[in-house]
């Protein structure tokens, strides 16, 4: 729907504009009790899984969390940042380089470097709130892989995403838009026009309010992934594809269109 909303604003019909949303794996992703390393010492997890990049927030997150916890709390963020173009973006071989670079590097951040799908999962459905908050996403599959599970999940209220996260979760506040140029840190392009700009205060809040009333926030995403697995299973997503492109052969809009004398 963001997308679309977004064609309409650049000038394109309305009217040629269908939504077939994406899914996610009900069958896979899921509420269920399991533990990983990671997670099974008692303190605290959140999750961050997303490569190091402007656009997703990364380096805020983690100073947010930071400047957010103090260091006798037990809480620890578990981050998967690596990202694979990274060196040709800013020289670093490794996240571990990075973090040192920009201080961040410290013990409550645990690394992990391209989990396996197994680890990803367990990592995922055990720990306490799965964080993000991108400056533009599109979809964000770990998003909605984490609400799926029944996750706590915070999320920039912005872009994409909301076609499911929308009314669920734990959005943060978008402050305004800025433009991709002003990106300080690795990114791919300067060509594309305004990121929103996420409320990295009200990120604070949310993480703080996630640890502090997590109860509530728990039972809530227990209500919530019923939402995403009717809505948003992939069976019912070929479903709205099938009735979208039955539409388009049963109004045959090709036999409107005009035929130009050179096409003989």
């Amino acid at each position: 729907k963001w997308q679309k909303e977004c064609s309409i604003k650049q000038g394109y019909p309305e009217n040629k504009i269908k939504v077939v949303p994406e899914g996610v794996d009900i069958h896979t992703f899921f509420p269920e009790k399991t533990t990983h390393e990671l997670t099974s010492d008692g303190r605290f997890k959140f999750f961050l899984a997303g490569r190091w990049d402007y656009r997703k927030s990364t380096k805020e997150i983690i100073e947010t969390f930071l400047k957010t916890f103090d260091k006798n709390e037990p809480v620890d963020l578990i981050v998967s940042i690596d990202n694979m173009w990274g060196k040709d973006l800013d020289g670093f071989e490794t996240t571990e380089e990075r973090l040192t670079h920009y201080n961040l590097l410290d013990p409550r951040i645990k690394i992990i470097h391209f989990p396996s799908r197994e680890d990803y999962i367990k990592i995922l459905k055990s720990c306490n709130v799965f964080v993000s908050c991108a400056r533009s996403e599109g979809w964000n599959l770990p998003l909605i892989e984490s609400m799926a599970c029944g996750i706590p999940s915070i999320y920039s209220n912005c872009s994409g995403q909301l076609e499911f996260a929308e009314g669920r979760g734990i959005p943060v506040d978008i402050v305004g838009e800025r433009p991709v140029s002003d990106s300080y840190y690795n990114h791919f392009s300067d060509e594309v026009g305004n990121y929103y700009e996420p409320d990295f205060e009200d990120l604070s809040k949310k993480m703080r309010d996630s640890y502090e009333n997590y109860t509530s926030h728990k039972e809530k995403a227990i209500r919530d992934y019923i939402g995403i697995h009717e809505n948003f299973n992939w069976n019912r997503v070929a479903e709205i594809g099938m009735e979208t492109l039955n539409d388009f052969f049963e109004r045959k809009p090709w036999l409107n269109r005009p035929v130009k004398e050179k096409e003989f």
